[in-house]
């Protein structure tokens, strides 16, 4: 977990849920609380004084996987997924899933892929 490797002088208390953390800060029991953006965006508000720092501790990064041999979808998938980035697609969706404090990975210059690859779409 990228936060153990961050703090050095403070308890980390896991908890399995944001109600948790949330309580343990409200309670006084915690100082801080770190997460991924959206939760702390959406609790911020409910706490006098609470404020989200900038900047970020990790990062949560979503992935596909295609099986080895198939290289053709790779290069199906990445293209697409570029281009969503690209046109506005990807932010698009997050912004009509109300979710704040996501961004969108930059993007990619497109793989080059050469010659028939068996199996790839058409």
């Amino acid at each position: 977990m990228a936060l153990r490797r961050v703090v050095k002088q403070a308890e980390i208390v896991d908890v399995e849920i944001p109600d948790e953390a949330f309580e343990l800060l409200r309670s006084g029991r915690a100082d801080a609380w770190a997460s991924p953006r959206p939760p702390l965006l959406e609790y911020a508000p409910r706490l006098a004084g609470a404020r989200v720092l900038d900047g970020r501790y990790g990062e949560n990064l979503q992935s596909m996987a295609v099986p080895k041999d198939q290289a053709g979808r790779l290069a199906y998938i990445s293209e697409f997924l570029e281009a969503a980035k690209a046109s506005g697609l990807v932010q698009k969706a997050i912004e009509r899933a109300g979710e704040h404090g996501m961004e969108v990975a930059p993007t990619l210059e497109p793989p080059v892929v050469t010659g028939t690859v068996p199996g790839a779409p058409r």
